[in-house]
């Protein structure tokens, strides 16, 4: 499953935090699942998509992710969890319903550690989040691209219950821009939010149903968090 290592994956596996342009070849080379599940909207993040919102995601923390445990819900192939560690995350786990998904998690992780030494401590857990409980604890950022429900409508809130109802330090959370549930839903549950991007998300015509060669979509990568306390 290796590759012709670069001088630039040499680097990393040294400990250099992997530039946006590096990331997003490595995180672009790992496996696909090849047998995708419609109802479960199995699209994976594209590789520039994911690199740039997890270097977003770590100039717009204060802590920076190398503080941080990530939970990657509804990891897929593990794409945003793996860029994650990456830039140095203390802990890892991956999180998926299908558990082919969490087969090719693995295999990417594998790849991962074969050429560019990545040692982050990685859990992996088949459980569908909503009906299964999951423990997230406090000093956990969660990073999700869950189904945006327009297979099957309100897709998504099962996930969405446990993650705002969850005690984690941040909740980052990439969703179509049409949806107007996300931050109503997020604010009812006393989260604040910012827009960290808006981008367009390429969906590859996997399915029967599509008609085209790929599809556009525009998305936007928010971020959660709770104003400390004593503030309003």
């Amino acid at each position: 499953m290796g590759f012709k290592k670069t001088s630039w994956m040499n680097k990393i596996a040294m400990g250099e935090i992997p530039k946006h342009k590096h990331l997003a070849i490595l995180l672009s080379l790992l496996p696909q699942q090849e047998k995708r599940n419609l109802e479960l909207e199995q699209y994976t993040t594209p590789g520039e998509l994911a690199s740039k919102w997890i270097h977003e995601i770590n100039n717009a923390s204060e802590k920076g992710i190398a503080n941080f445990d990530i939970i990657d819900i509804g990891c897929g192939n593990g794409i945003l969890g793996l860029g994650c560690a990456l830039l140095g995350a203390k802990s890892l786990t991956l999180i998926d319903s299908d558990p082919e998904a969490i087969e090719i998690a693995k295999k990417s992780q594998l790849m991962l550690s074969e050429n560019v030494n990545l040692k982050t401590p990685i859990k992996f857990i088949n459980a569908h989040v909503g009906k299964e409980y999951i423990e997230i604890p406090e000093n956990t950022l969660i990073i999700s691209n869950p189904p945006w429900g327009t297979q099957k409508h309100k897709a998504d809130r099962p996930i969405l219950n446990q993650i705002f109802d969850s005690n984690a330090e941040e909740i980052h959370i990439m969703h179509t821009s049409k949806n107007n549930h996300l931050i109503p839903f997020a604010k009812d549950k006393e989260w604040e939010s910012k827009e960290i991007i808006k981008s367009d998300f390429m969906i590859p015509a996997l399915y029967q149903h599509h008609q085209q060669k790929n599809v556009t979509t525009e998305v936007i990568c928010w971020k959660f968090f709770k104003s400390p306390k004593g503030e309003v």
